[in-house]
């Protein structure tokens, strides 16, 4: 089994929590990649490096924990100078800052404020629906998933896609702090 680390940097996630915040801020994207082993060639991108959700109104994030919206999040994939077929699996690698959170998968950079961020990938590729999305067991989880991306191979050119869905769920406690937040993700990637 031979292994190549590709690391990709920060997907950010934004929502503003209603009071009316109007200013928009210049998102950075960090990447850095490292390829080992017979100098594979190997390279991810995502076409969005910013996703950004509707604003909600902090009176209205109460009751049970649900899910406010869905995104998808595309992951493609490319390598050169291959012959072997490529099992790539990914992680993910961010701040899951809820102690109630046993699971580890919701996302947030800053204090916590009530609400946070769930990725999940589907088999098939098809969207979740809003009311079965929030479902922590089989959400990805902060370094602690590893999930098979579609396998790069001659027959498709050593090329592929693959979507994950981000959601905006919660609320996670019964005080929702209004504001801007955000979650930084981390995509690892590891080629079998």
């Amino acid at each position: 089994m031979r292994l190549f680390f590709l690391k990709y940097g920060a997907i950010v996630l934004g929502i503003f929590i209603a009071n009316a915040f109007a200013s928009t801020t210049n998102p950075s994207v960090l990447m850095e990649a490292v390829i080992a082993n017979k100098g594979v060639g190997c390279e991810i991108t995502l076409p969005q490096t910013l996703l950004r959700f509707k604003p909600l109104q902090a009176n209205q994030l109460k009751g049970t924990v649900q899910t406010y919206e869905i995104q998808p999040l595309m992951v493609r994939l490319a390598c050169v100078n291959e012959t072997q077929i490529l099992q790539p699996k990914l992680t993910l690698q961010g701040v899951t800052p809820y102690p109630t959170d046993s699971y580890k998968v919701i996302f947030l950079d800053e204090k916590i404020n009530g609400i946070g961020f769930m990725v999940r990938q589907t088999t098939d590729g098809k969207p979740i629906s809003l009311a079965d999305f929030y479902r922590p067991d089989v959400a990805i989880g902060n370094t602690t998933t590893v999930v098979s991306l579609n396998s790069l191979t001659p027959d498709n050119q050593y090329q592929s896609e693959s979507t994950l869905w981000v959601g905006m769920v919660g609320p996670f406690q019964s005080t929702i702090i209004a504001g801007r937040f955000q979650a930084s993700l981390m995509l690892n990637v590891i080629f079998e």
